[in-house]
């Protein structure tokens, strides 16, 4: 269940991303690899994303399936009445090639 759901957040920031102009791709690629950095750096990368988590951001849900590693970066969350608005981007380490691919 754990992975399923892992991989339905990584299939739906895929899907989310604009694929209109180089521009933006260059400017979400350079925000997504600072992000990173951060939690990278900070040591934020968790097993379980809870409220308390989420009190400073930017935070990572880090997993290993397989020899892939898939990491999920928040970094951004806003509260609002109805809904929950989040900046969300997905890092996967792809060992065998030397690639990482972000989302």
């Amino acid at each position: 269940m754990k992975k399923t759901v892992f991989f339905y957040c990584i299939l739906c920031i895929f899907f989310h991303f604009p694929s209109n102009a180089e521009n933006d791709r260059t400017g979400i690629l350079a925000e997504a690899v600072s992000i990173f950095e951060k939690v990278d750096g900070s040591g934020q990368s968790l097993e379980k994303l809870t409220l308390s988590n989420l009190q400073t951001l930017p935070v990572g849900l880090k997993q290993t399936i397989g020899n892939i590693e898939f990491t999920i970066a928040v970094s951004s969350m806003r509260l609002l009445e109805t809904h929950a608005e989040m900046t969300v981007f997905a890092r996967m380490k792809i060992p065998q090639k030397d690639k990482i691919l972000f989302f």
